[in-house]
């Protein structure tokens, strides 16, 4: 049997000029590059060697884009994470919150978010009952009014008239009552 000649293994972990740790994608390490002059990025704790500018390449770009080298929200805010999605603290809390409130739609009554959106746009986006566009409550999101025996979603409702028909227990009799001494005065 014979043995083929051994080729040294080029490992694209090593930096060509000391032998020491570098970057895959990197000719060399960083403190080589530092040894010959080159800058490193001014942002405050990027490591990243200066192209532009004074700027690593990753900052250089988000300037160009954003006019800023800070990580923006979609409101434009600054993004208070630095992984993912940039996003501002208010904004992630609203997705929480939306988040939450489809995955309680769907537990809790068996709607999913397209059927809640349709359920909305037959109600022409009004409370079924006072017909006010307003949720209430400082929130934007409508009552999911359903018999409580059945589960039968009979509607969406504004805050006031969900608890308003809450309170009389779902009784229509009641209800007519408490109309018919409203109407009496």
């Amino acid at each position: 049997m014979t043995n083929a000649p051994e080729t040294p293994a080029t490992d694209r972990r090593i930096c060509s000029e000391c032998g020491g740790p570098k970057k895959a994608h990197a000719k060399k390490c960083r403190a080589c590059y530092y040894a010959r002059g080159y800058k490193i990025c001014s942002e405050a704790g990027c490591t990243n060697i200066a192209i532009t500018n004074g700027l690593c390449n990753t900052h250089r770009l988000r300037l160009k884009r954003n006019g800023t080298t800070e990580h923006l929200c979609k409101c434009g805010a600054p993004a208070t994470n630095r992984a993912g999605l940039p996003r501002c603290d208010k904004c992630r809390a609203e997705g929480k919150l939306e988040t939450r409130r489809k995955a309680t739609i769907k537990s809790v009554y068996g709607l999913s978010w397209t059927d809640y959106q349709a359920l909305l746009a037959y109600q022409d986006n009004v409370c079924a009952i006072c017909r006010t566009d307003q949720p209430g409550r400082n929130h934007d999101n409508w009552s999911i009014d359903h018999d409580h025996e059945t589960g039968k979603i009979r509607g969406l409702l504004c805050h006031a008239c969900n608890v308003g028909i809450g309170y009389f227990g779902d009784d229509p009799a009641r209800l007519r009552a408490a109309a018919a001494y409203l109407e009496s005065f």
